[in-house]
């Protein structure tokens, strides 16, 4: 009994030895082929697989970069470790890990209704990419959508397609080109937008899509239908020519006022166009620098002309039908335009009318004593101012040395003169009252401050529309003004002021203490001039960098100089201010400090005062 108890636990120690030494063996060689398995991929780059045994049976799991690596991480193995046995490459657990970012693109071209999508996504996000066509299928405007959008495995997600469909479908909303492209991590954007508003919220979208840089090419416009068309008042008086109206922002007006200027001579011309981005050009617009000289060559004194979206109105006075006919020449292409203006005409003939340069007087008045010289218009003129001074002014004596100007026409312009006559020698002590070439020039002393203005405004009623009212009268308390500069004290002050610039340090507008003593001296120089003087504050500045910085800049260094030439006693009414920006580009960086400077200067004389 004990014989066969030895036995069987012999042989049962003998079986576990066995098993033992069978399963040892086994781990020992699925450890050996595993490290074996793995050198090889390390050592062929693919790192993220794991291998495992069961006895001479593999499993492979983990990632590779890329679809094509699978096969190659199979072939590889089954190469230099023969042993085992490996499985084919669908029964692998290896994914495929994403590496590349996602790539998306819409675009529409000009005058298109086909939206074309492509790019590559996740292979996961074909959901996504659906929902990307399908928002921008059914914007108006948009008739079919290519979507040519693949899926790739090696792509990251794109998790801002809600994003980035709105911003899409913000745009193509709206007419024209569109481009929106992510790429890279770089975001570029397109378009045309109507108003700043939406455009700051398009891109804030763009913001929100994750992309590392938004390039901006959106454009705004605001389209026509919402804008309203040019319009222009063109007004001419004895004061001179005033230009009024809405004209589209950026348009360059300064060529048509140089027009106007060339055209009416010695007038003055007001701008008083503004400027609206919401404004587009009228049909008329691109011909007013032909069409207004023959307007204010034309027509006589007075006239208006009226510019709108569907109208032009002028009305004034001519000496003839030849004169008349040459304005309807220039409006005619609009009556016949598509779509056509309407013309309204009244423009009037007077022909046999007398000249207002043909009419020349003289009044002067002092000492209660009034003298009249020159020619009259109307035969009775005379003869009425001496009949009211007699009834209103009687402690005034007349002196008629004038001849009467006879017809028709003439008698029409002296119908108001002897009230004027009445009511102005009421009102001044002393007078001189001088119509020539046009010009009716009024100089003397008032006896009330307010008699200056009364005076003119009596005037201004009293003559034609083509007398210029030159008014010179000052009150009793008001010093007589200089008389003007002679040529040579011209010259000698202007070299005084031209030594003297006013230079400034780079970006500032500050009159430091050492240049303010070169404002004393220009100041000193005026001190002793001679006569009247208007004064130029020009603001020079460089051409580098911002034009319009440059020239708020040179203004805001002009006006300080001003600023302190009126604490120094110069009157600030004749001063005027200029900005000027000078090109450097041929000119050292070391001297280029000398184009920051105000200079004053003497304004230039008009043509007419510059004739002997």
């Amino acid at each position: 009994m004990r014989f066969l108890l030895i036995v069987i636990l012999f042989c049962a120690a003998l079986a576990g030895s066995t098993f033992l030494a069978k399963v040892g063996l086994r781990n020992s060689v699925e450890k050996e082929m595993q490290v074996q398995s793995l050198a090889v991929l390390e050592e062929a780059g693919f790192g993220g697989v794991e291998v495992t045994f069961d006895h001479l049976d593999a499993a492979l799991s983990g990632y590779v970069d890329r679809p094509e690596d699978l096969p190659r991480v199979v072939e590889l193995l089954k190469e230099k470790v023969p042993a085992a046995y490996w499985p084919e490459p669908g029964e692998c657990h290896i994914s495929v890990r994403p590496t590349l970012p996602p790539r998306l693109k819409v675009t529409r071209a000009a005058e298109e209704t086909n939206v074309r999508i492509e790019g590559t996504l996740a292979a996961g996000d074909e959901a996504v990419r659906n929902l990307l066509g399908s928002r921008l299928h059914v914007l108006s405007g948009v008739d079919t959508v290519d979507n040519a959008v693949e899926l790739d495995a090696m792509v990251l997600p794109f998790t801002k397609m809600a994003e980035f469909a709105s911003l899409a479908s913000g745009l193509l909303s709206h007419p024209g080109a569109v481009t929106v492209a992510l790429e890279e991590g770089k975001l570029s954007v397109s378009g045309t937008l109507p108003n700043e508003g939406l455009k700051k919220g398009l891109l804030e979208l763009a913001s929100a899509t994750g992309a590392e840089k938004v390039e901006d090419g959106v454009s705004v416009k605001v389209p026509d239908t919402f804008l309203r068309a040019s319009e222009l008042r063109v007004t001419r008086n004895r004061f001179g020519v005033t230009l009024s109206g809405v004209f589209p922002a950026g348009v360059e007006r300064e060529p048509l006022l140089q027009v106007v200027r060339g055209a009416i001579k010695d007038l003055v011309v007001t701008d008083r166009i503004e400027g609206d981005p919401a404004c587009a050009p009228a049909l008329w617009q691109g011909r007013l620098e032909a069409l207004l000289p023959v307007m204010l060559g034309n027509l006589d004194g007075e006239m208006t002309a009226e510019f709108s979206e569907s109208r032009i109105r002028v009305s004034g006075t001519t000496g003839n039908d030849a004169s008349r006919a040459a304005v309807l020449a220039q409006l005619e292409p609009f009556r016949v335009a598509d779509p056509p203006l309407d013309l309204l005409i009244e423009i009037e003939v007077a022909e046999g009318r007398v000249s207002p340069d043909s009419i020349e007087w003289t009044a002067v008045f002092e000492g209660g004593l009034l003298i009249l010289e020159g020619q009259l218009p109307g035969t009775g003129t005379a003869e009425e101012i001496e009949t009211l001074l007699k009834e209103r002014l009687p402690e005034v004596s007349l002196k008629n040395e004038t001849r009467p100007m006879e017809g028709e026409a003439a008698e029409k312009l002296g119908d108001a003169l002897p009230e004027f006559f009445v009511e102005s020698l009421a009102r001044v002590s002393t007078a001189k009252l001088q119509m020539k070439g046009g010009v009716l020039d009024l100089e003397g002393r008032t006896i009330a401050l307010p008699d200056r203005q009364i005076i003119e405004n009596l005037a201004v009623n009293a003559m034609p529309a083509e007398i210029r009212i030159q008014n010179r009268l000052l009150h009793a308390d008001q010093p007589f003004p200089k008389p003007e500069l002679l040529p040579e004290e011209r010259t000698r002050l202007g070299e005084a002021m031209k030594a003297h610039p006013v230079y400034f340090e780079k970006g500032s507008d500050i009159v430091s203490g050492e240049e303010r003593s070169k404002v004393s001296a220009v100041a000193e120089a005026l001190a002793t001039a001679g006569g009247e003087v208007e004064l130029v504050v020009t603001g020079y500045s460089d051409n580098i960098g911002n034009s319009a910085s440059n020239k708020e800049l040179s203004l805001r260094r002009a006006g300080h100089v001003k600023d302190e030439l009126v604490k120094l006693g110069i009157a600030e009414a004749s001063m005027t201010l200029d900005a000027v920006e000078e090109d450097v580009s041929s000119i050292p960086r070391s001297e280029r400090w000398k184009s920051r400077r105000v200079e004053v200067t003497l304004k230039p004389l008009t043509p007419a005062e510059t004739k002997p």
